[in-house]
Protein backbone atom coordinates (compact mmCIF):
# COMPACT_ATOMS: atom_id res chain seq x y z
CA UNK A 1 0.00 0.00 0.00
CA UNK A 2 3.11 2.76 0.20
CA UNK A 3 3.51 5.00 -2.71
CA UNK A 4 6.02 7.50 -1.32
CA UNK A 5 6.52 9.76 -4.47
CA UNK A 6 3.30 11.62 -4.67
CA UNK A 7 2.42 12.34 -1.33
CA UNK A 8 6.51 13.91 -0.90
CA UNK A 9 5.58 15.98 -4.23
CA UNK A 10 2.61 17.52 -2.87
CA UNK A 11 3.24 17.87 0.91
CA UNK A 12 6.75 19.78 -0.71
CA UNK A 13 4.68 21.79 -2.89
CA UNK A 14 2.38 22.47 -0.20
CA UNK A 15 4.97 23.74 2.58
CA UNK A 16 6.87 26.06 0.29
CA UNK A 17 3.67 27.64 -0.66
CA UNK A 18 3.01 27.93 3.02
CA UNK A 19 6.10 29.02 4.08
CA UNK A 20 6.26 31.88 0.87
CA UNK A 21 2.71 33.29 2.09
CA UNK A 22 3.60 32.75 5.87
CA UNK A 23 0.40 35.29 6.35
CA UNK A 24 -2.76 35.37 8.60
CA UNK A 25 -4.99 35.39 5.58
CA UNK A 26 -3.84 31.73 4.86
CA UNK A 27 -3.45 28.98 7.03
CA UNK A 28 -2.85 29.03 11.04
CA UNK A 29 -0.71 26.24 11.68
CA UNK A 30 1.03 24.03 9.17
CA UNK A 31 1.29 20.03 10.77
CA UNK A 32 3.99 17.72 9.71
CA UNK A 33 4.49 14.57 10.83
CA UNK A 34 3.49 10.71 10.69
CA UNK A 35 0.63 8.86 9.76
CA UNK A 36 -0.72 5.07 10.49
CA UNK A 37 -3.84 4.81 7.91
CA UNK A 38 -5.99 2.42 6.11
CA UNK A 39 -9.12 1.70 4.64
CA UNK A 40 -11.72 -1.29 5.89
CA UNK A 41 -13.98 -2.88 3.21
CA UNK A 42 -17.21 -3.96 2.97
CA UNK A 43 -20.06 -6.00 0.70
CA UNK A 44 -21.86 -2.79 1.49
CA UNK A 45 -22.54 -0.03 4.10
CA UNK A 46 -24.00 -1.96 6.69
CA UNK A 47 -22.76 -5.25 5.06
CA UNK A 48 -20.18 -7.89 5.84
CA UNK A 49 -16.23 -7.05 5.93
CA UNK A 50 -14.08 -7.83 2.97
CA UNK A 51 -10.63 -10.02 3.50
CA UNK A 52 -7.44 -7.54 2.28
CA UNK A 53 -4.45 -8.31 1.95
CA UNK A 54 -1.39 -7.38 -0.08
CA UNK A 55 -2.09 -5.79 -3.45
CA UNK A 56 -0.75 -7.40 -6.71
CA UNK A 57 0.34 -10.53 -4.60
CA UNK A 58 -0.95 -14.21 -4.53
CA UNK A 59 -2.39 -14.18 -1.22
CA UNK A 60 -5.88 -15.67 -0.34
CA UNK A 61 -5.90 -14.87 3.42
CA UNK A 62 -7.16 -11.88 5.35
CA UNK A 63 -3.97 -9.67 6.26
CA UNK A 64 -5.07 -6.11 6.75
CA UNK A 65 -3.53 -3.19 4.61
CA UNK A 66 -1.90 0.17 6.46
CA UNK A 67 0.32 3.09 5.05
CA UNK A 68 2.72 4.31 7.88
CA UNK A 69 3.50 7.51 5.39
CA UNK A 70 4.08 11.81 6.07
CA UNK A 71 1.12 13.47 7.13
CA UNK A 72 1.05 17.34 6.06
CA UNK A 73 -1.49 19.21 6.49
CA UNK A 74 -2.42 23.14 7.02
CA UNK A 75 -5.71 24.34 8.87
CA UNK A 76 -7.12 27.81 9.42
CA UNK A 77 -8.09 29.60 12.54
CA UNK A 78 -10.88 27.97 14.40
CA UNK A 79 -13.87 29.70 14.95
CA UNK A 80 -16.00 29.65 17.97
CA UNK A 81 -19.98 29.75 17.51
CA UNK A 82 -20.65 29.99 21.46
CA UNK A 83 -18.41 29.36 24.24
CA UNK A 84 -15.90 26.20 23.67
CA UNK A 85 -17.84 24.86 20.29
CA UNK A 86 -16.10 25.87 17.47
CA UNK A 87 -15.26 25.01 13.45
CA UNK A 88 -12.24 24.99 11.25
CA UNK A 89 -11.23 24.35 7.13
CA UNK A 90 -8.46 21.78 7.14
CA UNK A 91 -6.79 20.85 3.24
CA UNK A 92 -5.02 17.02 3.78
CA UNK A 93 -2.43 16.19 0.91
CA UNK A 94 -3.57 13.23 -1.14
CA UNK A 95 -3.49 9.57 0.36
CA UNK A 96 -3.34 6.66 -1.35
CA UNK A 97 -4.49 3.09 -0.79
CA UNK A 98 -3.70 -0.35 -2.38
CA UNK A 99 -5.32 -3.67 -1.67
CA UNK A 100 -6.66 -7.15 -2.67
CA UNK A 101 -9.57 -7.88 -1.86
CA UNK A 102 -9.82 -11.44 -0.80
CA UNK A 103 -13.03 -13.76 -1.81
CA UNK A 104 -14.55 -10.87 -3.34
CA UNK A 105 -17.02 -11.04 -5.55
CA UNK A 106 -17.24 -14.53 -4.54
CA UNK A 107 -16.70 -15.71 -1.52
CA UNK A 108 -13.98 -18.63 -2.40
CA UNK A 109 -10.25 -18.68 -2.15
CA UNK A 110 -10.07 -17.80 -5.95
CA UNK A 111 -11.81 -14.83 -6.43
CA UNK A 112 -9.81 -11.86 -5.76
CA UNK A 113 -9.65 -8.24 -6.81
CA UNK A 114 -6.87 -5.28 -6.24
CA UNK A 115 -8.28 -2.21 -5.91
CA UNK A 116 -6.18 1.19 -5.22
CA UNK A 117 -8.03 4.53 -4.11
CA UNK A 118 -6.32 8.44 -4.62
CA UNK A 119 -8.14 10.81 -2.61
CA UNK A 120 -7.70 14.16 -1.86
CA UNK A 121 -9.97 15.82 1.38
CA UNK A 122 -11.10 19.46 2.12
CA UNK A 123 -12.57 18.97 5.34
CA UNK A 124 -15.00 21.60 7.33
CA UNK A 125 -14.77 20.19 11.73
CA UNK A 126 -16.60 21.16 14.37
CA UNK A 127 -15.93 20.52 17.56
CA UNK A 128 -15.26 21.07 21.31
CA UNK A 129 -12.43 22.23 22.48
CA UNK A 130 -11.33 21.87 26.33
CA UNK A 131 -7.80 24.17 26.84
CA UNK A 132 -6.32 26.26 24.51
CA UNK A 133 -9.09 27.57 22.25
CA UNK A 134 -6.30 28.63 20.29
CA UNK A 135 -4.98 25.05 19.95
CA UNK A 136 -1.86 25.14 21.97
CA UNK A 137 -0.81 28.02 20.42
CA UNK A 138 -0.63 29.82 23.44
CA UNK A 139 1.57 27.36 24.71
CA UNK A 140 -1.12 25.75 26.55
CA UNK A 141 -2.48 22.12 25.66
CA UNK A 142 -6.31 21.45 24.68
CA UNK A 143 -8.36 18.53 23.30
CA UNK A 144 -10.93 17.97 21.24
CA UNK A 145 -13.61 16.02 19.73
CA UNK A 146 -15.47 16.20 16.68
CA UNK A 147 -17.69 15.60 13.77
CA UNK A 148 -15.94 16.35 10.59
CA UNK A 149 -17.45 16.33 7.08
CA UNK A 150 -16.27 17.53 3.36
CA UNK A 151 -15.24 16.74 -0.12
CA UNK A 152 -13.31 13.78 -1.70
CA UNK A 153 -11.49 14.05 -5.11
CA UNK A 154 -11.26 10.46 -5.49
CA UNK A 155 -9.71 8.11 -8.28
CA UNK A 156 -10.64 4.63 -8.24
CA UNK A 157 -8.34 2.08 -10.41
CA UNK A 158 -9.23 -1.78 -9.72
CA UNK A 159 -8.14 -5.11 -11.91
CA UNK A 160 -10.15 -8.23 -12.35
CA UNK A 161 -9.31 -11.46 -13.94
CA UNK A 162 -6.32 -9.55 -15.43
CA UNK A 163 -8.96 -6.41 -16.56
CA UNK A 164 -8.67 -3.16 -15.57
CA UNK A 165 -10.68 -0.07 -14.97
CA UNK A 166 -10.43 3.44 -13.63
CA UNK A 167 -12.69 5.96 -13.00
CA UNK A 168 -12.49 9.73 -11.49
CA UNK A 169 -15.50 11.13 -9.12
CA UNK A 170 -14.66 14.81 -7.47
CA UNK A 171 -16.54 16.61 -5.22
CA UNK A 172 -17.39 13.25 -2.99
CA UNK A 173 -19.47 13.72 0.24
CA UNK A 174 -18.10 12.39 3.36
CA UNK A 175 -18.55 12.57 7.05
CA UNK A 176 -17.11 11.30 10.04
CA UNK A 177 -15.68 11.70 13.63
CA UNK A 178 -12.31 12.93 14.95
CA UNK A 179 -10.23 13.50 18.77
CA UNK A 180 -7.26 15.65 18.52
CA UNK A 181 -4.77 16.54 21.82
CA UNK A 182 -2.75 19.54 21.36
CA UNK A 183 0.29 19.92 23.76
CA UNK A 184 1.87 22.72 24.88
CA UNK A 185 5.14 22.29 23.06
CA UNK A 186 3.49 22.04 19.42
CA UNK A 187 3.27 18.31 19.34
CA UNK A 188 -0.14 17.40 18.43
CA UNK A 189 -1.93 13.81 18.32
CA UNK A 190 -5.08 13.05 16.54
CA UNK A 191 -7.61 9.80 15.16
CA UNK A 192 -10.06 9.89 12.37
CA UNK A 193 -12.64 7.93 11.40
CA UNK A 194 -14.99 8.15 7.61
CA UNK A 195 -17.39 5.95 7.87
CA UNK A 196 -20.69 7.03 6.05
CA UNK A 197 -22.65 5.81 3.09
CA UNK A 198 -21.08 8.40 0.47
CA UNK A 199 -17.87 5.99 0.91
CA UNK A 200 -18.85 3.66 -1.43
CA UNK A 201 -18.05 2.75 -5.41
CA UNK A 202 -20.01 1.35 -7.90
CA UNK A 203 -17.71 -1.82 -9.76
CA UNK A 204 -18.28 -2.96 -12.47
CA UNK A 205 -17.56 -6.44 -12.84
CA UNK A 206 -16.87 -8.44 -15.83
CA UNK A 207 -17.50 -12.62 -15.51
CA UNK A 208 -18.43 -15.40 -17.07
CA UNK A 209 -19.52 -17.35 -14.16
CA UNK A 210 -23.07 -18.50 -13.21
CA UNK A 211 -23.15 -18.46 -9.95
CA UNK A 212 -25.95 -15.40 -8.26
CA UNK A 213 -25.99 -17.04 -5.22
CA UNK A 214 -22.23 -16.89 -4.31
CA UNK A 215 -21.88 -12.97 -5.75
CA UNK A 216 -21.09 -10.14 -3.89
CA UNK A 217 -19.71 -7.60 -6.33
CA UNK A 218 -21.22 -4.52 -8.20
CA UNK A 219 -20.58 -2.32 -5.19
CA UNK A 220 -18.01 -2.32 -2.06
CA UNK A 221 -18.27 0.57 1.04
CA UNK A 222 -15.39 1.56 3.16
CA UNK A 223 -14.32 3.29 6.12
CA UNK A 224 -10.90 5.17 6.24
CA UNK A 225 -8.92 5.64 9.60
CA UNK A 226 -5.82 7.49 10.45
CA UNK A 227 -3.67 7.87 13.53
CA UNK A 228 -1.63 11.13 13.19
CA UNK A 229 1.28 12.13 15.61
CA UNK A 230 2.99 15.86 14.22
CA UNK A 231 3.95 18.83 14.97
CA UNK A 232 2.36 22.49 14.49
CA UNK A 233 4.23 25.13 12.86
CA UNK A 234 2.25 28.28 13.94
CA UNK A 235 2.20 31.39 10.97
CA UNK A 236 0.55 34.05 13.78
Amino acid sequence: MRNYSKVYKVSILIFLMLISLNSTAFAQRLLFGLSMEGVDFFTHPDGDGIGQCEYGSDCVENKPQSNNSPAISFEFDPYYIVGNFGFNVSIDTPREYKLRLVRYPYADYNSHLDIKLNLMRINLAFFLTFGDKDLSKNNGDSFRIGAIMGTVDRTTEYTYKGKSRSFKEPNVGSTGYFLALDLSNHLSFSAYRFDNEAERIELEIWDDEDRPDEFEGGMVAYKEYRYVISYAYYFN
